[in-house]
């Protein structure tokens, strides 16, 4: 693994050794069993000025390369291709996306792991073949992974787990972010917000902050790229739900307004009445109860026992 400052800065290092104008981290040490199960090769974090650039080349053809933004934004060049990062997101490249290019925006704090191991591949291989692995809030478990890494304490155990967390994390996530739907990848983390947290959702300008855009800017790349605006999208999402619910027994329309997202029970009938062409309750009452199999809305569904 090999880094390499064009301008860019290190913030913090977990074990290296200097070599002209590089960086090579040495390898965690590990149990050998472990080691060839799962573990961490390298890991850095630096921060990033506007547009200071990071270069990044992965030669290990084993290796797996996991990129987040702790702070900031982060564009990427790999491979004649672009992205872009926004806080809490992470990506996972292969060396065939190497030499790869980090450009920082303003005041950006980038996290980089690179993983290895037999189990790497055994859980994501199918994913990979459709290109990169994208996931929106997969940070948080880069973070502990590097937290792990820094402590005298740690067992090397530990930080298996903990990468390990990471990568059932991005398994899931490589349902939702197909670099074969053609969507940006903001457009992509915009949808999977919308469907895992629709019920706490206020709107779009909640979704624009977290993205670190403005709204105009997200409704035009939205709109543009899937047809609807993002306000109409999350509308939908939660008349879904509400429709799933509404027909479960001992639901009621309030109840299925207020767990589906919606804080006014009028608003709710109106453009539900809207949607579908009855009022909730004519839809209640004209429909079977049936197999939710939406793991949200059941979840959702489960929740509402406690009410």
């Amino acid at each position: 693994m090999k880094w390499i400052f064009e301008r860019g800065k290190p913030a913090d290092f977990y074990e290296y050794s200097d070599s002209s104008n590089s960086k090579k981290l040495t390898p965690i040490s590990s149990d050998e069993t472990i080691r060839g199960l799962l573990a961490v090769s390298a890991a850095i974090r630096l921060g990033l000025e506007n547009a200071e650039t990071f270069t990044v080349q992965m030669e290990e053809p084993e290796n797996l390369l996991l990129i987040t933004t702790e702070r900031g934004q982060l564009e990427l060049n790999g491979s004649g291709q672009d992205w872009k990062l926004f806080g809490g997101q992470v990506i996972m490249l292969q060396p065939s996306d190497m030499p790869c290019q980090l450009t920082g925006g303003e005041k950006s704090t980038v996290i980089l792991l690179s993983c290895t191991g037999t189990l790497v591949h055994q859980i994501l291989a199918e994913k990979l073949k459709d290109g990169r692995i994208f996931c929106h809030d997969g940070a948080a478990y880069i973070i502990q992974t590097l937290h792990a890494l820094k402590q005298d304490e740690t067992m090397p155990e530990d930080i298996s787990v903990a990468i390990y967390r990471l990568l059932l994390k991005l398994y899931v996530s490589a349902d939702w972010y197909k670099e074969s739907k053609g969507y940006p990848l903001l457009v992509q983390t915009a949808i999977e917000i919308i469907h895992h947290e629709f019920a706490m959702l206020d709107g779009v300008e909640e979704i624009a902050d977290r993205l670190g855009i403005t709204s105009n800017h997200l409704i035009r790349l939205f709109s543009a790229t899937v047809g609807v605006s993002p306000g109409k999208y999350l509308k939908r999402r939660k008349l879904e739900c509400a429709s799933q619910l509404l027909v479960q027994p001992e639901m009621n329309v309030t109840l299925a307004a207020a767990l589906s997202g919606f804080s006014e029970a009028n608003y709710f009938s109106k453009i539900f009445r809207r949607e579908f062409g009855v009022t909730p309750r004519q839809y209640r009452e004209s429909h079977c109860p049936i197999v939710i199999t939406d793991s949200i809305i059941k979840q959702l569904l489960d929740e509402s026992a406690l009410w």
